[in-house]
C-alpha cells in the first residue's frame, strides 16, 4: 500500500516539473521574441482603424481615446456600435466632437451576420472605411502614439497577409481580474510567445490586427467570419494556409480587463480553455 502511495504520488510530480521546465523555457523565448527588431521603413500609407464598441468598460473613453491621438500622418477611425441606446454612443460623440469628424467617425449598425457578436459590430464599420489598410483594435485597449506606424509597417512586404501584435492585461481590481491577469500574463502570452519562437504552432491575436482589405476580400471577407466563434484564428488560418505570412510583432499593447463578477472571469477561463488551439 505504502508503495503505491508513492508511486502516485511521483506521479503528481511529473506535470509540476513538466510545467516548471517549460515556464524556465517561456522566459528564454520571451526574451528572445523581445530582441527581435523589424527594420524600420518610410512605409506610412493611410490606414482605417476599425473600433468595434459595446458598453461601458473600465477606463473606456481613456482607452478609445488613445487610437485618436496617434503620431501618424493619415488615418480615419470608426466607432461602431449595435444599438444607439448604447451606454458608450454618448462617449464616442464626445471624441468625435473633440477630434472632428473627417479623423473620428460614429456608425450604428444593427446587422446580424451571424453569431458572433464582434464581428456583426465589425461589418458595419467596415463600410465606412476608406482605406486599403485595416486594422481591426479592440475597445478594452490603451495604445501607445507609435501604435499604427509600428504594427503597419510589416505590411511593406507584399509577402505579409496580416500583422498582430501581443498584449499584457493591466488594470485588474479584483482578485478576479488579478487571476485573469496572471492567466493571461504568465500563461497564455508567454506559451504564444513561446510557440511563436520554435516554431510549434501560429498564432492570431484578436486584440489588434492589421490586413489588408484586398487581402481580406480574397479569403472571404468579414462576413464569411459571422459564425466562428474564434475569428481572430480563423483569420490567421486563412492567411497562413493562403501562403502569405501571419507576422507576430514583438510589441506589446495593454489591455484593460473588466469582469463584474467572478462568474465572467470563470466563463473567460472556459472560454479560453476550449478556444486555444
Amino acid at each position: 500500500m505504502l508503495n503505491l502511495i508513492n508511486s502516485l504520488q511521483l506521479l503528481c510530480l511529473v506535470p509540476i516539473l513538466g510545467g516548471s521546465v517549460f515556464s524556465i523555457l517561456t522566459v528564454g523565448t520571451v526574451k528572445r521574441f523581445f530582441k527581435r527588431s523589424p527594420k524600420k521603413t518610410n512605409f506610412k500609407p493611410p490606414v482605417s482603424i476599425l473600433k468595434p464598441v459595446r458598453g461601458l468598460e473600465k477606463n473606456l473613453k481613456r482607452n478609445l481615446r488613445t487610437i485618436a491621438t496617434q503620431n501618424y500622418p493619415d488615418y480615419q477611425v470608426i466607432y461602431s456600435v449595435q444599438d444607439p441606446k448604447d451606454a458608450a454612443y454618448p462617449i464616442l460623440k464626445e471624441i468625435q466632437a473633440e477630434f472632428g469628424s473627417d479623423r473620428i467617425s460614429v456608425v450604428i449598425s444593427t446587422i446580424e451576420a451571424g453569431a458572433n457578436g464582434k464581428v456583426n459590430n465589425l461589418l458595419g464599420a467596415i463600410k465606412e472605411a476608406r482605406h486599403d489598410i485595416i486594422i481591426i483594435s479592440d475597445s478594452d485597449t490603451n495604445l501607445q502614439p507609435d501604435y499604427i506606424e509600428n504594427i503597419v509597417n510589416p505590411l511593406v512586404n507584399s509577402d505579409v497577409g496580416c500583422v498582430c501584435t501581443p498584449f499584457k492585461v493591466t488594470k485588474a481590481n479584483t482578485w478576479y481580474e488579478k487571476l485573469e491577469l496572471l492567466t493571461i500574463n504568465a500563461d497564455f502570452m508567454p506559451s504564444v510567445m513561446f510557440a511563436e519562437v520554435t516554431g510549434a504552432s501560429n498564432s492570431c491575436l484578436g486584440p489588434s490586427i492589421a490586413i489588408r482589405r484586398s487581402t481580406l476580400d480574397e479569403l472571404g471577407g468579414l462576413e464569411s467570419l459571422a459564425d466562428y466563434l474564434v475569428e481572430d484564428y480563423e483569420i490567421g488560418r486563412r492567411v497562413w494556409t493562403s501562403g502569405k505570412k501571419m507576422v507576430l510583432l514583438p510589441y506589446m499593447i495593454d489591455v484593460a480587463v473588466d469582469l463584474a463578477n467572478w462568474r465572467n472571469w470563470w466563463s473567460h477561463q472556459v472560454y479560453w480553455d476550449q478556444n486555444t488551439y
